[in-house]
């Protein structure tokens, strides 16, 4: 973001260290392998990048090695990693909201898929060539595809700079959980609704589908 030839050349001030350094603790955090391995750090960002390709072009490759989103709000750029974190203290209710304007999108049969294909580059058994993982694993049973009756619906996903099996196993997981529960929620908000922040976790409550202080 900083660099003056290869990023946008935006100023260090310009940069929300705050958010950047509470992802980086995230990335580093060790967890546990699928397959019983030792401990590693949660994400890791291995490869190279084309400097000839646009700026926003490699930083959305960058963000794909730890499910991140970097966007600019105000003055500052913020890095946000969907995660188990605070409420914001921030709640959406019928009074401070729009009467008429909920709208609810959830994705249809033929968006959600049941299975994911997470192409990655294999570090250890390929020589950095791309190889695939599947998330549910070859050969276990699918619970998702028994939702779905049988009908097999699969969605690939590149991960041009993640270089570990287990890690790249672990991001197409999470990645298949959320499009299956995914729900929008679009409303015209009043002013008090303009403290909001793009990543902040806020409480929605509205009588139409029952929700009562519901986390988004």
């Amino acid at each position: 973001l900083t660099s003056p030839i290869y990023g946008l050349g935006e100023l260090a001030s310009a940069i929300d260290t705050t958010s950047f350094n509470a992802a980086a603790d995230y990335c580093d955090e060790l967890v546990a392998q699928y397959d019983g391995g030792p401990t590693q750090k949660r994400f890791e960002a291995t490869g190279w990048i084309d400097t000839s390709r646009p700026v926003r072009s490699n930083l959305v490759d960058l963000c794909t090695s730890c499910r991140a989103t970097v966007f600019k709000t105000g003055t500052q750029w913020k890095v946000f990693i969907r995660r188990v974190q605070a409420l914001s203290g921030l709640a959406v209710t019928p009074s401070n909201t729009i009467e008429g304007t909920w709208k609810y999108i959830l994705p249809g049969s033929n968006d959600v898929p049941n299975s994911v294909a997470v192409v990655y580059v294999d570090a250890v058994n390929h020589d950095y060539r791309a190889d695939e993982v599947h998330w549910p694993i070859a050969g276990t049973s699918n619970p998702y595809l028994a939702e779905d009756g049988g009908y097999e619906h699969q969605v690939r996903i590149d991960l041009p700079l993640t270089d570990e099996r287990n890690r790249a196993q672990q991001i197409g997981m999470v990645l298949l959980r959320e499009m299956r529960e995914a729900i929008t929620v679009t409303v015209l908000g009043k002013e008090e609704l303009l403290r909001a922040e793009a990543g902040d976790i806020v409480v929605v409550t509205q009588p139409s589908p029952g929700w009562v202080a519901k986390p988004f």
